[in-house]
């Protein structure tokens, strides 16, 4: 799939990106500021719904790279509120929570994850401003809290609170050695991506 992270490919993880198409309707998410709920193919067109949601229509059947530049043509004309989710982080954690539906298929891929620690390797597609206040990693996080949900646990979650506020996403002082995690894991995934790669082409 072209809108999936070479790296995602390589980590057979297509499934846990927001790229990942779910077939027509396949995320049912419904905003504060409506009565009514939508239907997206993928994650990624469902959170960049959230900037416009009277126009949620207009991005049901598109792809994670189309919605994306339907939002960048909108400009400055956005909803600040995230259409009643208040803010970024919340938003994205209602479009993950819609996606991983208790009982559903790709929620038993993500359970299939264990405690296993969560990296995206997709922020290519992400079309925010710089969201300065928010960790790095900060939908791998909130895919660990998802999974936390599904699994009533709070492993990850009592962690990942100490790096970030779990209403906004906005770092601690702890989010600095979060920081450096991140990157060590995303080097640990660029050497073996490598590796990959060589022998691929060593056949």
């Amino acid at each position: 799939d072209p809108d999936l992270c070479p790296l995602s490919q390589l980590c057979r993880a297509q499934v846990l990106s927001n790229a990942f198409d779910l077939g027509r309707a396949g995320l049912v998410l419904a905003a504060p500021c409506s009565r009514s709920s939508s239907r997206f193919r993928n994650a990624e067109a469902a959170y960049q719904a959230t900037w416009n949601w009277p126009l949620s229509g207009l991005f049901q059947e598109l792809g994670p790279v189309a919605a994306i530049r339907k939002v960048q043509r909108f400009g400055t004309y956005r909803d600040q509120t995230r259409g009643g989710f208040v803010n970024s982080w919340r938003a994205m954690r209602a479009v993950l929570e819609a996606k991983f539906a208790p009982n559903s298929a790709v929620a038993a891929v993500l359970l299939k994850s264990g405690d296993a620690f969560l990296l995206d390797t997709g922020e290519a597609l992400q079309s925010d401003p710089p969201l300065e206040d928010m960790p790095e990693n900060w939908i791998g996080l909130l895919l660990m809290i998802v999974r936390d949900k599904l699994s009533k646990s709070t492993a990850w979650t009592e962690y990942i609170q100490n790096v970030c506020d779990l209403e906004n996403g906005k770092g601690s002082k702890a989010s600095l050695t979060w920081q450096a995690d991140v990157q060590a894991a995303k080097a640990a995934i660029q050497n073996q991506s490598s590796l990959k790669l060589a022998d691929m082409d060593a056949v």
